[in-house]
């Protein structure tokens, strides 16, 4: 019988040595990204010093939110949006104005960083390519963090929805989320550096009647994530989701429909004894996301839903 050799007997592996070097050195380049370039002058660093992001549907909510997040804890941020009320029609509300969008940049400008408002529709993915070659552009070096965030709802029955209905709802939330993903991440996977996070649903993780095109499009876009973090990970490029339960924006209901909505998400569908939450508690978990803390995580759908999510089957 043969004995099993001794670590100092085993032949020596210098390729897998240096791959694994190689692999570590790109994930503690990719942890330290805060740490690429100094503070603005006069102003404290934040774990986002240094570093440039583009937020799509930036204009207003959950977006405005992140924007402005990014642009406290140290980031310059391209802030995109449609901005335009009446852009999709028969969605039941008005979409951002370029008044919204001037006001998020002012917002961000206030933070001390630099804002950079682009115009653009997701749904076209050559303006998208456009809209990171312009933000590059404005900041001077490639972009490190996208929020990918701009979406839309609707409600309407599955055998009732029209054609243009469902297609709206895929059109803008998953293949506008596809197209903003593939705008940034092939300069991100050259760089070896990057941070990809989408807005999801809690709804994306279950059915729920009504509003089936909307289910679609979160559930599509989670598998979507998980893909690309598949794909983006041997370049230290990370891609997470955020999973929010029901949050305040104009979409939010008045009156008696405020009342019972409130009262459904506080006593049946959340956990914690909540309604709707403030875009801030979206924004908070997807600026840890785009943190060095969070360096090793990818392919996470990360549920910001109080509680909600307890009641997924797995």
């Amino acid at each position: 019988m043969t004995d099993h050799p001794t670590r100092a007997d085993r032949p020596a592996n210098p390729t897998r040595r240096q791959a694994m070097a190689a692999g570590l050195a790109g994930v503690a380049a990719a942890a330290t990204l805060s740490s690429r370039a100094e503070a603005q002058e006069g102003l404290p660093a934040g774990p986002l010093a240094g570093n440039t992001a583009i937020v799509t549907g930036a204009a207003r909510a959950i977006g405005r939110a992140i924007a402005v997040d990014f642009a406290r804890l140290g980031a310059d941020v391209a802030l995109l949006d449609i901005a335009d009320p009446g852009a999709i029609e028969g969605i039941g509300y008005p979409l951002a104005s370029q008044a919204d969008l001037d006001e998020a940049v002012a917002l961000v400008e206030a933070e001390g960083r630099a804002a950079v408002p682009i115009v653009a529709d997701v749904r076209d993915s050559a303006a998208l390519r456009r809209a990171v070659d312009t933000a590059e552009r404005a900041f001077g070096r490639p972009l490190d963090i996208a929020a990918v965030n701009a979406g839309i709802v609707t409600r309407a029955t599955l055998s009732e929805m029209s054609d243009q209905q469902w297609r709206d709802a895929i059109d803008v939330n998953l293949t506008g989320a596809a197209n903003t993903i593939r705008a940034v991440m092939p300069g991100m996977m050259a760089r070896r550096s990057g941070r990809i996070i989408a807005t999801a649903s809690s709804v994306g993780r279950h059915g729920t009647p009504g509003n089936s095109h909307y289910v679609a499009s979160k559930w599509g876009l989670i598998g979507l994530v998980k893909s690309a973090a598949l794909e983006a990970g041997p370049s230290t490029v990370t891609v997470n989701a955020v999973a929010p339960t029901a949050v305040d924006s104009i979409r939010k209901p008045t009156g008696e429909a405020l009342e019972r909505a409130n009262a459904f998400l506080t006593n049946h569908y959340n956990a914690l004894p909540v309604g709707f939450l403030e875009p801030k508690s979206v924004a908070d978990a997807v600026s840890f996301l785009a943190s060095p803390r969070a360096a090793f995580i990818t392919g996470e759908i990360l549920d910001v839903a109080a509680g909600a999510n307890a009641r997924y089957t797995a």
